[in-house]
């Protein structure tokens, strides 16, 4: 609404219920530019991806050299065309799906990268050849949505439970016993859909976890 552009909401003023929309509108600023010369976002990138948007440039430079070799033969990207690089950044954007290059190391504690990953059919990084997905990249984001829903919820019970910490109570000292058996029924329902939610995850059946997942908002 800052911006515009309709449907779209800086992630600072979502509400509770953000995470449960069916859709969503990610603003894509693309500059087009007449010039020759070869222009990039950080000297590296063609797309940036940020939370609230996707910042893209394409110029007129046409097949330019970037700053890797493959096989010790120079690495080159068409300057005029930032489709594919606009689709990284967007899966990255709305999916967090992160590049296939990167990956996290719980040893050192921080994000290493390795373009291994990335010499294949997939839209990130310089080495990529195609805009098309790979199903591992589909999954991702798939997978992401439904993780996005649970840590909602969970997050909602996180900071319920953490109002009764303040006090140095639990739930069992301030519920009369026909609230507290509520309460258990209803905590055990929670249990039940994200242990569900888990189940048909490592099945691949991503709608059925979807529903369950949004179901939990119900229980919070």
């Amino acid at each position: 609404e800052q911006l515009g552009i309709y449907g779209w909401i800086p992630s600072q003023m979502l509400d509770d219920q953000a995470p449960y929309r069916d859709e969503w509108t990610i603003p894509v600023l693309l500059w087009d530019l007449q010039d020759t010369s070869l222009l990039l976002l950080d000297r590296f990138h063609q797309a940036v991806s940020f939370p609230e948007m996707v910042l893209a440039v394409q110029s007129r430079a046409g097949a330019a050299t970037v700053d890797f070799s493959c096989n010790d033969d120079m690495v080159t990207l068409d300057a005029a065309d930032a489709s594919r690089a606009t689709l990284a950044a967007l899966l990255q954007t709305g999916w967090g799906v992160s590049a296939t290059h990167e990956h996290f190391s719980g040893k050192k504690n921080k994000m290493e990268v390795n373009y291994l990953w990335s010499v294949a059919p997939t839209p990130f990084g310089p080495f990529g050849s195609t805009a098309r997905l790979t199903f591992a990249l589909i999954d991702a984001a798939r997978r992401n949505v439904v993780f996005s829903s649970l840590n909602a919820s969970i997050a909602q019970v996180s900071s319920i439970m953490g109002q009764f910490d303040k006090f140095g109570k639990h739930m069992e000292d301030v519920l009369l016993p026909g609230e507290h058996q509520h309460f258990v029924r209803r905590w055990n329902v929670l249990k039940f859909k994200i242990r569900r939610t888990s189940t048909y995850l490592s099945l691949l059946n991503f709608n059925t976890a979807l529903f369950y997942a949004r179901s939990l908002r119900h229980d919070v």
